[in-house]
């Protein structure tokens, strides 16, 4: 943030915005603790088992998911490299936030790209092999 340069009343401005963004991204991160609490204690005395056509209804799964960075295939640092044509490789992760296990899906821009349909079918390949049981 360049407040070096902004008049005083543009300063105080951005300082205000800086305060506000900080507070909302603590609250945020606030839930998010809380609601991974709430899932893992739902789970206490219950089997969790992944796979298998149990149901618990008063239990509560929590899950998170985003993109990685793109992974340029080949991996190469010479400078020919720079004129060529590399091909992507996208990665989209799932974190359980109950069991603390990661999955992890990957495809190259042959198969795919980077939208709304590709984290669609990545949500339904993980919920139909990864069924716990939960509501």
């Amino acid at each position: 943030m360049a407040l070096r340069v902004c008049r005083e009343d543009e300063r105080d401005e951005k300082l205000e915005e800086q305060r506000l963004h900080h507070e909302n991204s603590e609250a945020g991160y606030k839930s998010k603790r809380e609601d991974k609490e709430a899932a893992s204690k739902s789970w206490r005395g219950k089997t969790r088992t992944l796979g298998q056509s149990t149901t618990s209804k008063d239990a509560v799964d929590m899950i998170t998911f985003d993109f990685q960075k793109n992974l340029e295939t080949p991996n190469l640092f010479h400078n020919d490299v720079y004129y060529l044509r590399q091909l992507s490789t996208y990665s989209f992760g799932i974190h359980d936030c109950v069991a603390t296990q990661g999955y992890l899906y990957l495809w190259d821009e042959t198969t795919g790209k980077k939208g709304s349909s590709e984290v669609a079918s990545c949500l339904h390949k993980f919920f139909t092999d990864f069924r716990s049981g939960a509501r």
